[in-house]
């Protein structure tokens, strides 16, 4: 979260950043909005370690994180993590 939000002030020149937390029972999704300028993907490819950190650390919970332009401009970072990964169990 705190990468996405320097990546979308820093290199979107975003000046509003919106988190937001879904619990989707057995996993949950945390979102990171923002209105920036977007990716430039032939940029971002050249740049430094920054985005490759971000999955990284997504793959230690076992979670997935996607990273694309918002359709209302800007970018939509979602990580998606098993519920049970971070200590949360469903009750039956």
């Amino acid at each position: 979260a705190q990468e996405a939000a320097t990546n979308a002030i820093h290199h979107g020149k975003a000046t509003e950043v919106r988190f937001v937390f879904e619990d989707a029972g057995e996993q949950l999704h945390f979102v990171v909005l923002d209105n920036g300028k977007g990716l430039d993907r032939q940029a971002e490819a050249s740049r430094g370690t920054g985005l490759s950190i971000m999955h990284h650390r997504a793959s230690l919970l076992h979670g997935t994180l996607t990273i694309e332009n918002d359709r209302r401009g800007g970018v939509r970072v979602v990580c998606t993590v098993p519920a049970s990964r971070l200590g949360r169990r469903r009750s039956a």
